[in-house]
């Protein structure tokens, strides 16, 4: 995506809401939240990394809980 918002590519593609995203330090993965994953949407959600291409989505928690607001900071979120 261009500074100005143009050109910009859809990275994710499932029926629940995926949000709070935030690129890894290196810039090659992104972290975010997604309820994609629940047969009830609203009731509980997951963070995921993607490449930041879009590609190999991976599920990094399982807890049935709201997981959210992933931060790369010091500690990077353990990938299973």
């Amino acid at each position: 995506m261009r500074a100005n918002g143009s050109a910009s590519t859809r990275l994710t593609d499932s029926p629940g809401h995926d949000v709070d995203p935030a690129w890894s330090p290196d810039g090659r993965r992104i972290v975010f939240t997604s309820e994609r994953d629940n047969q009830t949407p609203g009731v509980g959600s997951e963070l995921y990394v993607v490449g930041a291409d879009g590609s190999n989505p991976r599920r990094i928690t399982v807890d049935g809980g709201w997981n959210g607001g992933a931060d790369w900071g010091r500690r990077q979120p353990r990938l299973r």
